[in-house]
C-alpha cells in the first residue's frame, strides 16, 4: 500500500516540480563543524583530548552552529550588550568570556524559565536577593541587565573561590553551589570535565565553549552579519527618585514618555506605582535622550558605588523631583562631537514652601548665581509655587554610548 501511493504521489509530480527537487538535491547539503586543534575558556584549557570532553564540546558547535535563528538573533543583540557587559567583568576581575553565560542563559533578553529564573542572567528570586538584586512589590532588579549581571559577578567570584576554577564556577552558575558541592563530595574529584554531572550542567561549559567559538570566528561556522545588521551601543540619561510614584504612566507621561518606553528601558519596573525607596538609596531611572533616541546606560553608568574611583570612570546622573511635570527641553546634537564639547539638559524645578534657593542649587549641582542668571531673578528670595528653569551640562563624549 505504501508502495502504491509513493508511486502515485511521484508520478503525480510535474516537470517542474521534478526540476526543482533535483536542483534541490544537487545543491542541498550539511556539513560537520571544525572543532579548533586548541580551544580554552576563562584562561582554562580544555582537554580535547579527552574523547568524552571532545564530543561534548562538538556536539554544541553542531547544535548551535544549525541553530541559526537563534545564533542570528543573540549575534545581533551581542553588539549592544557586549560593550555593556565587558566593562562590569573587568571591574570584578571575572573573565570576559563570562559575558557568553548571558548569550546561552537567555539568548540576552529578559527571560522567565519554567523554575522562574528570570532576566538576562537567569536569577531565581532567592539567588537574586542573597546576591543584592531588590525583589519587592513593583520592583525585581533581576530585569535590569546591568544589575543583574554585577550580581551574577559577584555569584561567579564567590563560586571560584570555593571550587578553585572558572569551568567549576559556571557548573555552580548552573546547578547551584549545593548540587555542586555535593558531587565534589560524593566522587572525591574536584575539577569539572572529571565529574559525572546531570545531563544539563555537563553540557553547560561546552555550550558556553562552542558559544564563545562561533561568535569570536563566525566566518568559520557559516555566519555572515554587517555592522548595519547588529543592534548597536544606544545612549540614555539618568534620573534619581527618592519618593514614590503613584501613577508611574502619569509620572512618564509628564516628561514627554509613554509608560511602554519607560518600561522598555527599566524592565525591573513591575507595575504602574511605586513604593518610596528602602533605605537611603533612591530609583535610578535611564531615560531616553531628549531627541528619542533609544537609549542604554553610558559607561559610568555601569560601575558600582565604591569601585569607581579605582577604574577611572565617573557616574554623572540628573536629580529629577517627582513634582516636576515638564519633560526636559530638546537640545541639537552636536554635528561633529570636537565642535561642541558639552550638552544642555534644561529642566522646570517648581518650588516647593519655604524652599531656599540655596537647597535648589544643592539639589543640581549648581551655583545660586547661575539659578538667579538662568531666571532674570532681581533676588535669591524664592515663592511656593515659583517655576525655575535649571541648565544641566553633561560632558558628551559619555553620553554619546558605549563604544
Amino acid at each position: 500500500m505504501l508502495g502504491f501511493l509513493f508511486k502515485l504521489t511521484t508520478s503525480s509530480r510535474n516537470s517542474e516540480e521534478t526540476r526543482m527537487l533535483d536542483e534541490f538535491w544537487s545543491r542541498y547539503s550539511v556539513h560537520a563543524v571544525p572543532i579548533p586543534d586548541d580551544m580554552e575558556f576563562a584562561g582554562e584549557q580544555v582537554p580535547l583530548e579527552d574523547l568524552e570532553v571532545r564530543e561534548r564540546v562538538d556536539r554544541e558547535l553542531l547544535v548551535n552552529t544549525y541553530f541559526q535563528s537563534s545564533t542570528v538573533l543573540s549575534m545581533k543583540r551581542a553588539a549592544r550588550w557586549f560593550p555593556v557587559f565587558e566593562p562590569i567583568l573587568k571591574q570584578y576581575g571575572v573573565p570576559d568570556d563570562f559575558k557568553y553565560l548571558a548569550v546561552i542563559e537567555s539568548g540576552l533578553a529578559n527571560v522567565v524559565s519554567p523554575s522562574q529564573a528570570a532576566g538576562f542572567w537567569q536569577f531565581v528570586e532567592s539567588t537574586g536577593k542573597a546576591y543584592g538584586l531588590k525583589i519587592e512589590e513593583g520592583i525585581d532588579e533581576r530585569y535590569d541587565p546591568i544589575r543583574s549581571a554585577h550580581a551574577a559577578c559577584r555569584f561567579l567570584l564567590d563560586a571560584k573561590r570555593e571550587f578553585g576554577s572558572w569551568a567549576m564556577a559556571a557548573a555552580a552558575y548552573n546547578m547551584g553551589t549545593n548540587g555542586l558541592r555535593k558531587q565534589v563530595q560524593q566522587q572525591g574529584l574536584s575539577q569539572y570535565y572529571e565529574l559525572w554531572l546531570n545531563q544539563e550542567t555537563s553540557r553547560y561549559l561546552p555550550r558556553l565553549i562552542a558559544t564563545k567559538y562561533i561568535f569570536e570566528h563566525p566566518k568559520s561556522y557559516g555566519y555572515r552579519l554587517t555592522a548595519a545588521q547588529k543592534y548597536g551601543p544606544l545612549t540614555n540619561r539618568t534620573i534619581k527618585i527618592d519618593t514614590a510614584i503613584k501613577d508611574v504612566a502619569q509620572w512618564a507621561r509628564s516628561m514627554g514618555y509613554s509608560y511602554k518606553v519607560l518600561r522598555a528601558h527599566n524592565p525591573w519596573i513591575r507595575s504602574y506605582s511605586l513604593p518610596a525607596p528602602s533605605g537611603s538609596q533612591p530609583y535610578t531611572f535611564r531615560i531616553p535622550e531628549a531627541d528619542g533616541s533609544m537609549d542604554l546606560p553610558e559607561l559610568s553608568d555601569l560601575v558600582e558605588p565604591g569601585l569607581i574611583d579605582s577604574l577611572g570612570y565617573r557616574s554623572k546622573t540628573e536629580s529629577m523631583p517627582t513634582q516636576s511635570n515638564q519633560m526636559p527641553a530638546a537640545v541639537p546634537r552636536p554635528e561633529h562631537a570636537a565642535t561642541q564639547a558639552k550638552k544642555r539638559h534644561i529642566v522646570r524645578h517648581k518650588v516647593t514652601e519655604k524652599q531656599k534657593i540655596e537647597e535648589v542649587a544643592k539639589m543640581f549641582g549648581v551655583t545660586v548665581t547661575e539659578i538667579v542668571l538662568w531666571n532674570s531673578l532681581e533676588n535669591t528670595r524664592l515663592v511656593g509655587g515659583q517655576t525655575l528653569k535649571i541648565e544641566l551640562s553633561t560632558d558628551s563624549s559619555k553620553t554619546e554610548g558605549v563604544k
